[in-house]
């Protein structure tokens, strides 16, 4: 078929894509909403809240335009489109990096933002105070205790929840102690009354 052909021989650029984004997503992002956090209200916090603001208001073509004529118009340190494949690794290269940075800005920004919102309020948990209290510095405790536990999130459906309440609200609350962000999906497929749901110590409900 003419149509799976055209997607076979563009989906490994695609793929290829996809990946050099993601990588350069996490390395912006995962650094950014961390720093934001330790410095929460300082400059640099409210430099990069501005600036990821900016990128999520902005669709994707846009900032490839953008990235386009400045960098490859009107700089020339980029080629502006085409791929000359793998054959020629540097100039494959160079040719990824402005579609996968034009993916990638907008990616890394809602990461910072959500990273920086879990581990502001993860630096408030007990533990990590716990940890501030041995001797551990902020970023101490935070790289050992609170970015592992802020990148967790756990889902669980509301009809998990009627047979055994008080098991599972002990349960959510030690989890919660812990800087997991707990979800209640599926809200209202079990018909539990809001005055029970209203214990479970849920950070937010789908």
């Amino acid at each position: 078929y003419p149509v799976a052909q055209e997607i076979a021989l563009r989906l490994p650029r695609t793929l290829e894509l996809i990946l050099a984004g993601t990588v350069l997503a996490l390395l912006v992002g995962m650094p950014a909403g961390i720093a934001a956090a330790l410095h929460r209200g300082s400059a640099f916090d409210r430099i990069a809240s501005g600036i990821a603001a900016f990128l999520l208001a902005l669709p994707v073509f846009v900032v490839g335009t953008l990235l386009v004529l400045v960098f490859a118009v009107r700089l020339r340190w980029l080629p502006a489109g085409g791929f000359p494949g793998w054959d020629e690794p540097a100039r494959a290269l160079r040719a990824l990096i402005l579609p996968a940075v034009a993916l990638a800005l907008p990616q890394a920004a809602i990461l910072a933002r959500v990273l920086r919102a879990a581990l502001v309020e993860t630096l408030g948990q007990d533990y990590v105070r716990s940890a501030r209290a041995k001797g551990l510095s902020r970023g101490q405790a935070l790289r050992r205790h609170g970015v592992p536990a802020a990148c967790l999130e756990l889902e669980v459906t509301e009809s998990m929840l009627i047979d055994r309440p008080g098991e599972g609200i002990a349960m959510l609350r030690r989890l919660k102690d812990l800087g997991v962000k707990l979800s209640l999906d599926d809200f209202g497929t079990g018909y539990a009354a809001l005055a029970l749901l209203a214990r479970f110590p849920f950070s937010e409900v789908k």
